[in-house]
């Protein structure tokens, strides 16, 4: 008899782990109900988790994300640091049509006469701060800075040892999911299927890497696939590339933020799945590549009539 093997997690190919359902693209931050069923491990869908929280930071994804929580969506908000027009540091929470500031990084902004540091930090918590300096022995006096947004705000993005990576992981983590959905498990054997692997997890290449990009790419609207995709609507393909023959796998958030990389070692299936994933928790829908691309293409015009 025939031993059967143990079915195994796409994000780390380890065999043997109870496995969880994972949701493609999270419904936490993108309001997507497309699920790979028993294809993560527990401790790779919460590393998933840890990843997704750090890409839905970014200013690119704050404006649409904050649309879907508005809409009935996402119960957080997203947040973002900023530069304020007078110097201020503060984190902004980010709304569909505004913004408000939850607060203010403390900086020294002079010196008084007797020698006190003086310190810039919100409003009504000039005291503690205060307080809390004297007993490291410092001299110090406090301004409060109101809790409000004048003028612009430099919306910033800092690339840290924290999240230099994150959208890159991201976009490694979806191609797996996606993968999971169709081709067989064999493939985690790959080199291909380890180097994303690697990438998702930050650790050593044990095969060439894919070079996926740092930041989410803003795409021309007017161009396909945007153009048959509304502001709510996510894209994910396993595509033939036309000159080359090699699978691609594809993907746009929120109809216009966009990745794409090479699937290494994987046959593309005949038909070249998509998926069209709505971000008000509808039912994603799938079809061939050459369905997807004969959908009607929709102006500009109609995008701006349905804000």
């Amino acid at each position: 008899m025939t031993a059967v093997r143990p079915r195994r997690c796409w994000y780390c190919g380890t065999r043997g782990s109870a496995l969880t359902r994972e949701h493609v693209l999270a419904e936490k931050h993108f309001g997507a109900r497309l699920i790979a069923p028993d294809a993560v491990c527990s401790r790779c869908n919460s590393l998933a988790g840890r990843v997704e929280s750090l890409v839905a930071e970014h200013p690119f994804l704050s404006e649409p994300i904050a649309r879907f929580v508005a809409s009935g969506g996402a119960k957080r908000l997203p947040q973002s640091t900023a530069v304020l027009g007078d110097g201020a540091h503060v984190q902004l929470e980010r709304g569909a049509d505004s913004s408000r500031v939850i607060a203010v990084r403390p900086r020294e902004i002079g010196t008084d006469a007797d020698g006190s540091a003086v310190w810039q930090v919100a409003e009504g918590a000039e005291r503690e701060f205060e307080v809390r300096r004297s007993r490291h022995g410092e001299r110090v006096r406090a301004v409060g800075r109101p809790m409000r947004l004048d003028g612009v705000a430099e919306v910033h993005y800092p690339l840290t040892p924290r999240n230099f990576a994150a959208w890159a992981r991201f976009v490694a983590k979806v191609a797996l999911a996606t993968a999971s959905l169709v081709l067989d498990e064999a493939w985690l054997d790959t080199g291909g299927a380890r180097a994303l692997q690697d990438l998702l997890h930050e650790r050593p290449r044990r095969s060439p890497g894919y070079g996926l990009p740092l930041y989410p790419w803003e795409q021309d609207r007017s161009r396909s696939p945007c153009s048959r995709l509304n502001d709510g609507e996510h894209l994910l393909g396993l595509w033939r590339h036309a000159m080359t023959g090699e699978l691609r796998f594809t993907l746009v958030l929120f109809g216009c933020l966009a990745a794409e990389g090479e699937l290494r070692d994987a046959d593309c299936p005949e038909d070249e799945p998509t998926w069209l994933v709505p971000s008000n928790k509808g039912s994603a829908i799938r079809m061939s590549r050459d369905a997807f691309e004969a959908l009607p293409v929709r102006s500009l015009t109609e995008r701006a009539t349905q804000r």
